[in-house]
């Protein structure tokens, strides 16, 4: 599971998945352990090849952040990592963002310096046609772009 960029889900999505904005440290300690890697895309410990105190464990803690909801559904379909800059008071996306496709993969996009392996059904659903013509960078100003047109034609952030 390590390293890879698309990995296929198991879980169940809940009815309404939403867009999550997570600060980059609980993002690093959520996405770049494989056991969570393991539990959110695994909806039972046996398939996830894991101790089953250590599963529940570690899905308690994911149902503490609301990335799995009661009913043990995944509720987001995009998680954005921020970093709060303290010095102009502002929220600064970082470069690194999971995408949680419709066709029930999820998309690791580490960083706009590094190569990330697209398939043409992802493209698709972000609207991209042509698969040599999008980098990681554009892959994700992309998702920025959905994301802030949500944003404005809703109105409002709810938190």
């Amino acid at each position: 599971m390590k390293n890879e960029s698309c990995i296929d889900v198991k879980r169940d999505i809940c009815d309404n998945p939403s867009i999550v904005l997570m600060n980059k440290e609980e993002f690093k300690k959520v996405f770049q352990k494989e056991a969570y890697l393991k539990v959110i895309v695994n909806p039972d410990y046996k398939e996830a090849e894991m101790s089953k105190s250590y599963y529940y464990y570690i899905l308690e803690k994911l149902k503490k952040i609301n990335l799995i909801d009661k009913d043990n559904k995944l509720t987001f379909t995009i998680i954005v990592s921020f970093q709060l800059d303290e010095r102009d008071f502002a929220i600064k996306f970082e470069p690194i963002l999971v995408f949680l496709s419709k066709n029930r993969k999820i998309l690791y996009i580490f960083d706009v310096r590094k190569r990330c392996n697209v398939d043409e059904e992802l493209l698709k659903e972000l609207g991209m046609n042509d698969k040599r013509q999008y980098s990681c960078r554009k892959i994700i100003e992309n998702i920025y772009k959905l994301i802030l047109e949500s944003i404005l034609n809703k109105g409002v952030i709810y938190v």
